[in-house]
C-alpha cells in the first residue's frame, strides 16, 4: 500500500496519507544496469519489477520500524540465506508448540517449513534469470523472516499468511523450470510474478499495521487469508502462465465470476482487486492515487459483502442453526443406564429458591415469544451521522488492557465428549432451532474446579457455533487470584466479560454504522469507560447500544456466572444479564440491519454457572436447565468419567 499507519500515531493523523519516499529516494533506488535503462526493447514488466522491489523496501522498513521490540527482525543483517529464513519459521513453530493454546489446530501453520524448505530454492531458480536477481532474492528473504517473526504470536494471522504461503510456494514450486531460460519473453512473465508476489507482501504489511493499530491481532474474529485471497489466486495463475511464455489477464474475472451472489456484489469485488492490481509497479504520485482508489474499492466492497452476508444469514438461519445442532451432538452424547441405574432429571435445585421443574414441562412450557413481546415505543425522528467501523475499532482499542483474548475461547486440552441426561441435550437442540431470540442457563451443582461441566458444555456450543459459521460473541470467566493491591477481583473479572463482549460486537458490526447522535458509540463514550465499576452504567450503555447492529442471528455465550458471584457486583452482574434477557423479549431494531428487511435478529444467549449464583433470579424459570447429569468422557464407546478437576488446558478450535 502507498502508506503505513503508524503506531505511534494518533488516529486523526493516521487518517491523513503520510509523507512517503518514492522509489526515487536515496537508500531505496535500484541502479539499472544496462539492459533495462538502455535497451529499447526492454519491457514495462521490468521496470515495475525494479519499481515495487523499491516500493516493497520502502514498506519492509517502515513496518519493522513500527513493530513491537520483540517482533522486530533484524534487516540490517548480511543477504540472508535459506537456512536463515527455515531457522525463523523453526523459531515460529516453537512459539506456537509452546503456547497454552498449542498448535494442532493450525493446519497451515504446521506444513509451512516443508513448503518454503522446496519453494526457497525455486525462487533462487526463477530469480537468477534476472541480472539483478540476487537482490530481489535477498529482499524476499528479508520480507518471509519479518512477517513470519512478526505473526508467529498471532494464531490466526499466522495460519491466514501460512496458508497463503503455502498456496504461493507451491505454485511457484511447479514453475522453477522456467528460470533455466534467460530469453526475454520469459522474463517478462516472471517479473510480473515477482511484482505481484513484492506487492502481496506489501499489502500483508499494510494490513498487519492496520490491526496492530486497531489491537486486533489476537482477535478470533480476523482472517487475513480471505482478505488477499484473490491476490493470491492471481499470483498462482501467473505462475501456471509462465511455462505458456504469456500472461493471461482473464482468470480474475473467471475467479470472481465462479464466486456467488449478485452481479453487483461480483462487479464492485472486480473492482477492488482491479485497483489493488493496478498499484503494482508504480510509484511517486501515481502510486498514491492508485493506493487511495484501493482503500475507497476496498470500503465498498466490504459494503456490499457485509450487506450480502448479512441476507445470506437471514435466509439460511435455520439450516446454520441446525448445523449447530450436528455438529454438537457429535461431541455431547446421551447417558447409556443399565437396569438398576437411576435415572438423572434436569430439575431446579433447592438452593436457587425456583419451583422443581421436568425437562418434559421446559420443552413444553416454551416462552411465547407474541406474549413476551415488551411493546416498542415509536421513536422519534432524531439526527444521524455514519460512524465506520474502523473509527469503533480504533477508538475502543484501550479496552484491550483490561481483558485476555484467551478467555473468549474455552479450549480442552483432551478431546473429550459429554454425557448428559438425554432430556438436556433435547432441550438444548429445541431450543436452538427454536425461531425466537431466547435466553438459556445451564447450571450444575456446585464445584471448586474449574471449568465446571456446565462450562464445559457451553465451550462445545461455542465451537460448535464457531464452525457452523454463525456470528458468535463469547467469554469463559475465569478465576481470578487475590488482587495483590486488595481491589476487587470479581470488579475486575466483570469489567472484562462486558469490555470483551463490547469489542467482539464492534467487530461484528457493519463497515459502516448509521447512529442516532444522541446514542451513537462515540470515541468520547470509549474514552469514559476506566476500567472499573464506577463507569459500568456507561459500559452497559454502550454495550446496549452496539446490540442494535448485529448480525440476523447471534449467537452469545457467557461461561462461569458464578466465578463473578460477589455482593459487590450483584448488581452489576444483574444489569447486563437484564440486559440480554431484555433484548431476546423485544422486537429488534431491524431497521439498522437493512439486509435482512423487515426479518428480526434471533439473539440466543446461553449462560453458565455452578451452584447458586442470585444472578439466575433475572432469568424465567423455565429458561433454566438444573442438572446434575453432566458427565465429562474421552469416547462416546467406553466412556471413563473425568472428574472436572482432571480437565483444564486447551483443545483445537
Amino acid at each position: 500500500m502507498d502508506h503505513l499507519i503508524h503506531f505511534d500515531q494518533n488516529p486523526r493523523a493516521a487518517e491523513k496519507p503520510s509523507l512517503h519516499r518514492t522509489s526515487n529516494d536515496a537508500g531505496f533506488k535500484i541502479k539499472h544496469g544496462d539492459i533495462y535503462e538502455q535497451n529499447p526493447l526492454a519491457s514495462d514488466s521490468l521496470t515495475k519489477l525494479d519499481n515495487e522491489y523499491n516500493e516493497l523496501a520502502r514498506t519492509c522498513q517502515a513496518f519493522n520500524k513500527n513493530l513491537f521490540p520483540d517482533d522486530h527482525s533484524d534487516l540490517e543483517q548480511d543477504a540472508p540465506t535459506d537456512e536463515d529464513v527455515l531457522r525463523v519459521i523453526r523459531q515460529a513453530e516453537e512459539v506456537w508448540a509452546s503456547s497454552t493454546r498449542g498448535c494442532h489446530h493450525l493446519r497451515w501453520s504446521t506444513t509451512l517449513l516443508g513448503s518454503c524448505a522446496t519453494a526457497l530454492d525455486a525462487h533462487s531458480a526463477l530469480l537468477c534469470a534476472f541480472p539483478r536477481g540476487e537482490r530481489y532474492r535477498s529482499l524476499l528473504y528479508r520480507v518471509l523472516q519479518s512477517v513470519i517473526k512478526a505473526s508467529a504470536k498471532y494464531h490466526k494471522v499466522a495460519e491466514g499468511l501460512s496458508q497463503a504461503l503455502v498456496e504461493i510456494n507451491e505454485a511457484i514450486f511447479s514453475a522453477r523450470g522456467a528460470g533455466l531460460d534467460a530469453s526475454m519473453r520469459v522474463l517478462y512473465p516472471i517479473a510480473t510474478l515477482y511484482s505481484q508476489i513484492f506487492l502481496f507482501f506489501g499489502e500483508f504489511m499494510y494490513w498487519y499495521t492496520k490491526k496492530a493499530k486497531c489491537r486486533l491481532l489476537k482477535s478470533h474474529h480476523q482472517d487475513f487469508y480471505s482478505d488477499l485471497q484473490y491476490l493470491v489466486h492471481v499470483i498462482r495463475e501467473t505462475c501456471s502462465s509462465i511455462n505458456l511464455e504469456r500472461i493471461d489477464t482473464t482468470y480474475l474475472t473467471a475467479a470472481i465470476g465462479m464466486k456467488g451472489g449478485t452481479n453487483l456484489s461480483r462487479a464492485t469485488l472486480y473492482q477492488m482487486e482491479e485497483a489493488r492490481l493496478s498499484q503494482a509497479g508504480l510509484r511517486g504520485t501515481d502510486r498514491h492515487v492508485a493506493s487511495q482508489n484501493t482503500i475507497i474499492r476496498q470500503l465498498l466492497w466490504e459494503i456490499q459483502k457485509d450487506a450480502n452476508e448479512r441476507k445470506r444469514m437471514a435466509d439460511e438461519k435455520d439450516m446454520l442453526l441446525s448445523q449447530l445442532v450436528h455438529l454438537l451432538e457429535q461431541k455431547v452424547h446421551g447417558l447409556k443406564r443399565g437396569k438398576n441405574d437411576e435415572v438423572v432429571t434436569a430439575t431446579a435445585l433447592e438452593d436457587i429458591g425456583t419451583e422443581t421443574i421436568s425437562l418434559a414441562f421446559l420443552i413444553r412450557s416454551r416462552l411465547n415469544p407474541e406474549a413476551q413481546v415488551i411493546p416498542s415505543i415509536a421513536a422519534s425522528k432524531t439526527s444521524k451521522r455514519k460512524v465506520s467501523r474502523v473509527e469503533l475499532e480504533l477508538s475502543s482499542k484501550d479496552l484491550q488492557d483490561f481483558f485476555d483474548n484467551d478467555d473468549q475461547l474455552l479450549n480442552l486440552e483432551l478431546p473429550l465428549e459429554i454425557y448428559a441426561d438425554p432430556g438436556v441435550i433435547t432441550t438444548l437442540r429445541e431450543w436452538t432451532l427454536s425461531s425466537p431470540s431466547q435466553v438459556l442457563a445451564i447450571a450444575c451443582p456446585s464445584v471448586t474446579s474449574y471449568p465446571c461441566p456446565a462450562t464445559i458444555l457451553s465451550g462445545h456450543y461455542t465451537w460448535s457455533a464457531r464452525q457452523a459459521g454463525l456470528p458468535v460473541i463469547s467469554h469463559f470467566c475465569s478465576p481470578l487470584s487475590q488482587s495483590s493491591d486488595g481491589s476487587n477481583t470479581s470488579g475486575h473479572g466483570l469489567v472484562a466479560l462486558v469490555y470483551s463482549l463490547i469489542r467482539q460486537l464492534i467487530e461484528l458490526a457493519p463497515p459502516v454504522l448509521d447512529c442516532e447522535i444522541s446514542s451513537d458509540p462515540s470515541a468520547e463514550r470509549f474514552r469514559k469507560l476506566d476500567g472499573t465499576l464506577n463507569t459500568w452504567d456507561e459500559a452497559i450503555s454502550v454495550f446496549d447500544t452496539l446490540l442494535n447492529f448485529v448480525p440476523p442471528v447471534l449467537v452469545c455465550v457467557i461461561g462461569s456466572l458464578h466465578v463473578l458471584n460477589d455482593e459487590s457486583t450483584e448488581s452489576c452482574l444483574q444489569s447486563l444479564v437484564r440486559i440480554l434477557v431484555r433484548r431476546t423479549n423485544r422486537p429488534s431494531p431491524t431497521s439498522r440491519n437493512r439486509a435482512t428487511g423487515t426479518k428480526p435478529t434471533i439473539l440466543k444467549v446461553l449462560f453458565s454457572t455452578s451452584g447458586n449464583p442470585t444472578v439466575l433470579s433475572e432469568i424465567p424459570p423455565n429458561q433454566i436447565i438444573v442438572t446434575d447429569s453432566l458427565r465429562i468422557g474421552r469416547a462416546p464407546e467406553h466412556p471413563i468419567f473425568l472428574e472436572s478437576n482432571t480437565v483444564r488446558g486447551n483443545c483445537p478450535l
